[in-house]
């Protein structure tokens, strides 16, 4: 197992937990995932109480200066942390196998893929991905060419509903923040079980 946690206070959070329950196959990198290799710059919300909000670090480039950031920015100040950049096909190109890739980083989640373009061309993963429309904006792009890139691979989009424990099949204009699987048609047949009729 690979997790990359760009943040240096989450990276040696996530190296501690993984040492105290003894998680021998986790290897964590201390880098975020990009469509490019080298170095940047990450906002690290900071909650009223002064704690990080880390979970909500984003890349410095995104533009939030916009209509709905009262809605999606939930804090006042931040701080600013350098952070090196990783490609998921230069992080891991001796890969015998990837089977999944669970993907919340902010709005940047397109980027990422993109960067492992190798990988998901020779293993097709199946790919758990949070969407907000509105970070995507924030980088210049869409639903739409995230989607399209993932189709383009033979991919289908879900969404799980809890209720009826299955995945029904979504639209891109129906996509709000949430997190999707996208199924690899190589792969389909393994989550019979778990789609909807």
């Amino acid at each position: 197992m690979h997790a990359f946690e760009p943040i240096p206070f989450t990276h040696r959070a996530l190296k501690a937990v993984s040492r105290i329950l003894r998680l021998s196959n986790v290897e964590v990198y201390a880098a975020g995932c990009g469509g490019s290799a080298g170095r940047a710059s990450f906002v690290v919300p900071i909650a009223d109480t002064g704690a990080p909000t880390t979970g909500q670090a984003h890349f410095a480039h995104r533009q939030d200066e916009r209509v709905g950031k009262g809605e999606h920015v939930r804090t006042h100040t931040s701080e600013l942390v350098d952070c090196e950049i990783v490609t998921l096909d230069q992080a891991l190109p001796a890969a015998t196998d990837v089977s999944l890739i669970k993907c919340d980083i902010e709005g940047a989640e397109l980027s990422a893929l993109r960067g492992g373009d190798a990988l998901l061309n020779a293993f097709h993963p199946t790919i758990i991905c949070e969407i907000n429309p509105w970070f995507l904006e924030g980088f210049g792009q869409s639903v739409q060419e995230l989607v399209v890139f993932l189709t383009g691979k033979g991919y289908e989009m879900y969404s799980y509903d809890p209720a009826g424990r299955k995945l029904e099949r979504v639209d891109m204009n129906d996509v709000t923040e949430n997190n999707y699987v996208f199924l690899h048609e190589r792969f389909r047949a393994r989550f019979t079980h778990l789609l909807s009729k």
